[in-house]
């Protein structure tokens, strides 16, 4: 499903850090292919358990008020949003390394794939 990026930034109540898409998923050419979309694949329960204990490491290295993450799963086109990542913390600085990690963790440990398509 597609994410309503507008509607996500109705609901928030307070300043915080938003940063969606990435640039792996953002691009038409992979490994000089060009290519029409991207077909995520999870295996979800175990992703959910990963992102809990991503949260808590998190917890444990920042002052974190608050985490928000959605991940498409799916045929996501290509310069579509695919990834969605909000933290909120008392200082930006805190959200961009504390989000950097996030991600950097979630491409090494959450069980979720990604199939070129054509």
């Amino acid at each position: 499903s597609e994410l309503d990026i507008r509607k996500a930034c109705m609901e928030l109540k307070k300043p915080l850090l938003i940063l969606h898409g990435d640039q792996d998923e953002s691009v038409s050419i992979e490994e000089g292919k060009a290519i029409s979309a991207i077909d995520y694949e999870a295996f979800e329960k175990m992703a959910q358990h990963q992102f809990n204990l991503l949260f808590e490491e998190m917890a444990k290295r920042w002052p974190i008020e608050s985490v928000r993450l959605v991940h498409r799963i799916g045929v996501v086109k290509i310069n579509e949003p695919s990834l969605w990542v909000e933290i909120v913390t008392p200082h930006r600085g805190e959200a961009f390394a504390a989000c950097q990690w996030l991600i950097d963790e979630m491409k090494r440990v959450v069980p979720i794939w990604k199939k070129t398509i054509d």
